[in-house]
């Protein structure tokens, strides 16, 4: 059996169940409440602070929020002159020192537009950019040592989440002592102990290059990420059937 907790990044990923359990939705009620007039709302990042986290909000809000327009991408592909004066920005920064969410939060406040840091405030930057922060659990305390963000993640998209879900005047289903919360906390618990089958095991040991397919909902996206910073493997995503128009010419038999 393959045995987890053997790294600093296995030893987060299983902290992350902790994170669940004892998330406190308060500050998405809050914040939820200040973003009833303003349109478009933007979650920007840089890796693993995104790609999940943003898009799994931006598929929720599309569900729930349907008048209400949520951009979503990377810092340096904005320029300052593109948000409305009514907008509202969420800057997200594990550290609080990524140095390209630091450069537009600086040129946003020199605009007036509102942000909002979502980080573990380890570098206090960010913070005082920002007018507003939701602090990642354990704050600077409790940093992720392991070079893949896991828990942090977690953290960040029930934030998000419950935000969409505050906004749209629903109930967040995940909230502290919840009946789906303890359901989803003991399949957590499930998962991160199982054994892994051979059949999996064996080709993911020897493949080179590690695929992802979803319908561009941050999961697959954020795993291809992870295959090169947990794995050491190349990572590629495609959405959907994408897949089938190029990358499949290259896929062989060795990959996974």
């Amino acid at each position: 059996m393959y045995k987890m907790e053997t790294s600093e990044t296995e030893k987060e990923m299983n902290e992350g169940i902790e994170v669940l359990v004892n998330f406190d939705d308060s500050k998405a009620k809050i914040i939820a409440d200040s973003l009833k007039n303003s349109n478009p709302i933007y979650i920007l990042g840089m890796g693993s602070s995104l790609l999940f986290p943003a898009k799994n909000a931006k598929k929720r809000a599309f569900k729930f929020l349907p008048n209400i327009r949520i951009e979503i991408g990377y810092p340096n592909n904005f320029d300052v002159s593109y948000f409305p004066s009514n907008s509202r920005v969420f800057l997200n920064s594990n550290s609080g020192g990524t140095l390209e969410v630091l450069e537009l939060a600086s040129n946003l406040k020199e605009r007036n537009i509102k942000t909002f840091a979502v980080s573990t405030g380890k570098k206090p930057d960010l913070l005082n950019l920002c007018d507003d922060a939701y602090i990642l659990q354990g704050g600077s305390q409790k940093f992720e040592k392991g070079v893949a963000a896991t828990k942090s993640i977690l953290d960040e998209s029930l934030f998000y989440d419950a935000v969409i879900h505050y906004l749209a005047n629903r109930d967040f289903p995940l909230c502290k002592n919840g009946r789906l919360t303890e359901i989803v906390v003991e399949q957590m618990k499930r998962n991160f102990n199982r054994e892994i089958p051979k059949n999996i095991l064996y080709p993911a040991l020897e493949a080179e290059t590690y695929y992802w397919n979803d319908h561009d909902e941050g999961v697959g996206e954020e795993l291809a990420l992870k295959s090169c910073e947990i794995a050491g493997k190349r990572g590629v995503y495609e959405s959907g059937t994408q897949i089938l128009h190029g990358r499949g010419e290259a896929i062989n038999s060795s990959d996974l």
